[in-house]
């Protein structure tokens, strides 16, 4: 179900942001951030799967006012491998990056990622956010007066994220047809993408906090990204942790048994 169209021509840049019964003010501050960016010529599509009404009527109205493609769909079980996908394939930007929806941007991070992936189309920019403490009022967050409040916070990095923002030519996500939709709720899946990054060639280049694990580079002023903190995803879709370990398992067991092929999802992907 398609709610609400971005206007924008021609954008040279593509933004999924996946949501289920997320409160507005998060979401806001995450589309506020987007189109305070130095780089205005961006599409931003929201990907939504099995929100209730009142959380599509705000989603709706948020679409609106930040000029988004908004689009619905519902499923037995959520999958932020399959909201991204369906975002993916609204995408026209010659980048598409898949991001966590609360993430804020600081204003130049678009324009540095556009640059680090330069005209060849064979890099992945990966972006490690700062993870905002509790003690912030996020829902009263105001910008551009935010970002020198943002700019005064601890930079504290959870080693290692790569979900947060993954950017690739929209070619590669059209070449491998995106996540891995066996993939269900989350967990494994930004690994996988990561994964056939690799193999299937890209340069991928990380930019954030430092980790033995992951050579990630220096953050960049001016171009870092924040997360906000949240309630336990379990919250949302009204399960138990029992439950949700139990799809954690599921995903490990794919992610383990994995074949070498880049391809996923060879029918029909991204389509409820």
């Amino acid at each position: 179900m398609r709610l609400n169209e971005c206007g924008l021509p021609n954008p040279s840049f593509s933004i999924v942001i996946p949501t289920m019964n997320l409160e507005g003010w998060r979401v806001k501050n995450c589309l506020w951030s987007i189109r305070q960016q130095t780089e205005q010529n961006i599409q931003v599509i929201i990907s939504d799967v099995n929100s209730d009404k009142t959380h599509l009527e705000e989603l709706s109205r948020l679409a609106r006012g930040f000029d988004c493609t908004f689009i619905h769909h519902e499923r037995p079980i959520w999958s932020i491998a399959f909201a991204y996908n369906a975002g993916l394939r609204e995408c026209v930007g010659k980048c598409a990056a898949t991001i966590d929806a609360d993430v804020i941007f600081e204003r130049k991070a678009i324009a540095d990622t556009i640059a680090l992936m330069g005209e060849r189309g064979d890099k992945a920019v990966i972006r490690q956010p700062i993870f905002l403490g509790d003690g912030g009022d996020y829902s009263s967050l105001k910008f551009p007066e935010a970002y020198e409040w943002l700019s005064t916070q601890p930079e504290k990095y959870i080693s290692p994220s790569v979900g947060s923002f993954f950017c690739a030519p929209l070619k590669w996500w059209n070449m491998v047809h995106g996540y891995d939709e066996r993939f269900e709720m989350y967990a494994l899946e930004d690994w996988e993408i990561w994964r056939r990054a690799s193999r299937s060639r890209l340069r991928k280049i990380l930019v954030g906090g430092k980790f033995k694990s992951h050579p990630f580079e220096n953050p960049r002023v001016g171009c870092k990204l924040y997360h906000q903190p949240h309630p336990p995803f379990m919250n949302r879709v009204g399960i138990d942790e029992t439950t949700f370990n139990s799809f954690k398992a599921r995903n490990k067991e794919i992610y383990n048994g994995d074949p070498s092929t880049i391809v996923r999802n060879t029918e029909r992907w991204g389509i409820g």
